[in-house]
């Protein structure tokens, strides 16, 4: 009877110092980066509704959200988005970037997927936002025009 008293004290007692814990402003490198946190800036996302820019919007979600997983050696399923020539070249699945058709793009539908048995990315990590979803939606309509050279490279994060 004590036993069970005491696991409840301690669990009512979690319960009310957890929301404590979290942060609301932490790196983005950080573990505990809030649900919400986006490398775009404000700007950035005013802008959005405009044209969408490779080097305001598009590397920006990519560099930070993708990158972890889809570069260098072991880039996973080897799709690299470091570069143009690597984010494009065509997978086992099909195309990963059609420009003007973000529906035959298997990077839209990767990033869209809600169904827990579809390949949706990131699988883990801080999750896209609609509106970077919507970015990335947007460039391939307006033509994915990603640069080359220096400008158009990405590198992951640390």
């Amino acid at each position: 009877m004590h036993v069970t008293r005491s696991l409840t004290a301690c669990a009512l007692l979690t319960v009310w110092l957890l929301p404590s814990c979290q942060l609301t402003s932490s790196p983005p490198e950080s573990e505990t980066a809030p649900a919400d946190w986006t490398p775009l800036t404000s700007e950035a996302l005013a802008t959005s509704r405009d044209h969408i820019s490779f080097r305001t919007h598009v590397g920006p979600i990519l560099q930070a959200k993708c990158l972890a997983c889809h570069s260098g050696q072991t880039a996973i399923a080897g799709y690299s988005l470091e570069n143009r020539e690597r984010a494009f070249a065509a997978g086992p699945a099909g195309p990963r970037i059609v420009p003007h058709h973000p529906e035959r793009s298997r990077l839209i539908s990767n990033v869209s997927a809600t169904h827990a048995s579809l390949d949706v990315m990131p699988p883990v990590g801080d999750r896209l936002l609609k509106v970077e979803k919507k970015i990335l939606r947007r460039w391939i309509e307006q033509g994915a025009v990603w640069p080359t050279g220096p400008e158009g490279t990405l590198t992951p994060p640390l």
